[in-house]
């Protein structure tokens, strides 16, 4: 095993934890899947990206690694995708200044549109394309502060961070690895939020995040129906928008989503000059019956789930994979994290002056 290269990622989100260890030989182009866990987490011990109830959540870690299958993972340094609530994300078109330096332009954008006091604020970037004397840049931003509690508490399980990463940026290698034929429009739903991206080869070049998704859906149900939030959680996972009660309500809650989802393959094509040749959906809340039916119909353009890039993650008897998608671009980062950090660069760990 000494010429086996060894790397864990790190998904928590505010309901759930998702853990992939994967190993690949020194001299193969391929990684496999070693073992995996996922757990629901209980309302309260993460809200909103922010570690509430730091025991309870290490205690969940702790168990989550013995639990792990085929195998406990043991613990080590791990490829943390940092939550997307607390991650500030832009994309920039800066025009070419001789006079000052990219590096310089992007300090003081970073500095005057993140909302994070200076002091607070940690920042990565990463040059998309240059072209005819201007530069698209992804900018993204985070607390200090906040990625302190969180390599505390991972700490306290047995996990140092090796690297914060970006939730977005490590779904996106989760399928794709370092190749995207075509550009994609990737829509991440989960309980609270759902994100949607628009990636091609060159990189991520639009964001938007709207606050409409797996928890909004049932607190709509619940209320419509006049229902248990316990009965409408189950009606929606069951029978989803295909159920004819549920038809007309999820079509007004869906449609402010496909309204987000035209607008960014839209804003995409004109000015990239190539089309979106699909959108492909991931997230808890991507499951839901009939969905990918209906934004098929809605954008105009095909539309499936996505799919893990290695084979052992997409098996038909892995119910849940989607949600492994970005454990596993967690931990691809790792097997070859100078490479991928010239892409998709990470937040740089703070550390005590």
């Amino acid at each position: 095993m000494i010429f086996t290269r060894r790397a864990i990622g790190l998904d928590i989100a505010d309901h759930s934890i998702q853990i992939v260890e994967i190993e690949q030989p020194l001299f193969s182009h391929t990684p496999k899947v070693v073992s995996k866990a996922r757990r629901s987490l209980e309302r309260g011990i993460v809200e909103k990206g922010k570690v509430v109830l730091k025991k309870q959540l290490i205690e969940a870690l702790s168990e989550l690694a013995r639990q792990a299958q085929p195998r406990e993972i043991a613990p080590g340094d791990v490829i943390f995708g940092v939550p997307e609530p607390l991650v500030y994300t832009q994309i920039l078109m800066l025009e070419t200044d001789r006079a000052t330096s990219l590096d310089e332009q992007i300090e003081r954008i970073a500095h005057e549109s993140i909302p994070l006091e200076s002091a607070d604020l940690v920042y990565a970037y990463g040059l998309i394309s240059q072209i005819e004397g201007k530069r698209e840049a992804l900018l993204y931003g985070t607390s200090k502060e906040a990625l302190a509690d969180w390599d505390d508490v991972l700490a306290a399980a047995g996990f140092g961070v090796r690297a914060f990463d970006h939730e977005l940026l490590a779904i996106a290698r989760g399928m794709f690895g370092s190749t995207i034929p075509s550009p994609v429009c990737i829509v991440d739903s989960g309980a609270e939020r759902t994100k949607i991206a628009v990636y091609s080869r060159r990189g991520l070049h639009y964001v938007h995040s709207i606050d409409r998704a797996g928890d909004y859906f049932t607190d709509e149900i619940a209320k419509s129906l006049d229902v248990p939030k316990e009965v409408a959680e189950q009606m929606k996972r069951d029978e989803g928008i295909v159920n004819l009660t549920l038809h007309a309500l999820f079509i007004k809650l869906l449609d402010p989503i496909i309204a987000e989802i035209v607008t960014a393959c839209d804003f995409f094509e004109k000015t990239h000059h190539h089309p979106v040749a699909e959108i492909v959906l991931v997230g808890g809340s991507a499951q839901l019956k009939g969905l990918t039916t209906y934004v098929r119909d809605g954008v105009g353009r095909p539309c499936r789930l996505g799919a893990s890039l290695l084979p052992s993650l997409r098996t038909e008897s892995d119910h849940d994979a989607l949600h492994y998608i970005e454990a596993l671009g967690l931990a691809l980062k790792g097997l070859r994290k100078t490479a991928w950090e010239r892409e998709h660069p990470s937040f740089k760990m703070p550390r005590a002056a």
